[in-house]
């Protein structure tokens, strides 16, 4: 279940790209920015992510940190 180890989010917008998504969400304070497959379902308020730590990359001032 993503609601044990995922963070709720408001889905702010999504752009359909055709071969892609991209959902723009708000998390606390933060914007997000999320690609998905096109196949993939958007709710249309609230979301729950998880972040794989094989894909995470944190960013510093333009630096991975």
């Amino acid at each position: 279940n993503p609601r044990d180890n995922g963070v709720e989010v408001a889905v702010v917008s999504v752009e359909n790209l055709g071969a892609y998504k991209i959902v723009t969400a708000k998390m606390g304070e933060s914007l997000v920015k999320i690609n998905l497959p096109e196949e993939q379902a958007v709710p249309a308020d609230r979301a729950w992510l998880t972040f794989p730590k094989e894909w995470v990359r944190i960013y510093a001032d333009e630096y991975l940190v």
